[in-house]
């Protein structure tokens, strides 16, 4: 099913936070815009694409949340200035792809991928990002008490910290990435974590 977001209002008829209200959909833009989000959107349902590939679409103002979902993909889309994480990938997730995606100035992440940690034990897992752009944050991404993650051809653009950091993060794959002008440090492994870097 193939779902159109007309408004790119932050509620309502015809927006992402009504299309995504519902898994086993394709979710696409009829316009280009930006969604000025006035709290969290997330995203818990599954198997659900949300694709800017034939618009133009900056989401800003809130995070947007996956959270206990799987077969998630969210591509060709820009996130700006949260006043928290950009992105944000955390408890039970599975199988999530966030492809040709950029992500700047967040308040804290511009991508992290972490447990619920009100629920310590559901760890996500199967995770890849692939080709996108994390730059002018801060902190970048954090990635905690996760499994299975791929991160190849990213770049990493004046990122002061956590270009990434891998907190315990099991059988990571880091590969062709490009850490360009950190100020603290760049990629940083720590807590037991296991992986490649390439």
């Amino acid at each position: 099913i193939v779902v159109k977001v007309t408004s790119l209002a932050d509620d309502g008829s015809g927006s992402l936070r009504e299309a995504v209200k519902q898994g086993g959909r394709r979710i696409v833009f009829a316009k280009s815009g930006t969604v000025r989000l006035k709290k969290t959107l997330r995203i818990n349902q599954s198997k659900l694409t949300v694709d800017g590939i034939n618009s133009v679409v900056t989401i800003t103002g809130a995070p947007v949340a996956i959270e206990d979902a799987s077969d998630i993909i969210v591509r060709n889309l820009r996130f700006r200035k949260s006043i928290d994480d950009n992105l944000r990938i955390s408890g039970a997730c599975r199988r999530i792809v966030i492809d040709h995606c950029s992500s700047t100035s967040a308040g804290d992440g511009a991508l992290d991928i972490t447990i619920d940690y009100d629920k310590p034990k559901q760890r996500p897992a199967d995770i890849t990002v692939s080709w996108c752009i994390f730059a002018g944050t801060k902190k970048a991404m954090l990635i905690s008490n996760a499994d299975n993650i791929s991160l190849h051809h990213n770049l990493f653009l004046d990122n002061e910290m956590r270009n990434p950091q891998l907190h315990d993060a099991k059988n990571f794959d880091f590969r062709n990435n490009v850490i360009h002008r950190w100020g603290v440090y760049g990629l940083r492994a720590r807590a037991e974590s296991t992986g490649n870097v390439m």
